[in-house]
């Protein structure tokens, strides 16, 4: 019986861990959506990177 429950312990535990990465993702995302020239060079210059 504690190797049933362990096995779904472990099968949530890397559900849960995809889960936390994709929200990261999806988070990380939407800052770059809404902040696209956040990043900046260290001496004033943009670089487009779009041509």
């Amino acid at each position: 019986m504690n190797q049933v429950i362990q096995q779904r312990l472990e099968g949530s535990l890397v559900d849960l861990k995809k889960q936390m990465t994709d929200t990261r993702k999806k988070r990380q995302h939407g800052r770059k959506y809404e902040m696209p020239y956040e990043r900046r060079t260290l001496d004033g210059v943009f670089f487009d990177k779009k041509k």
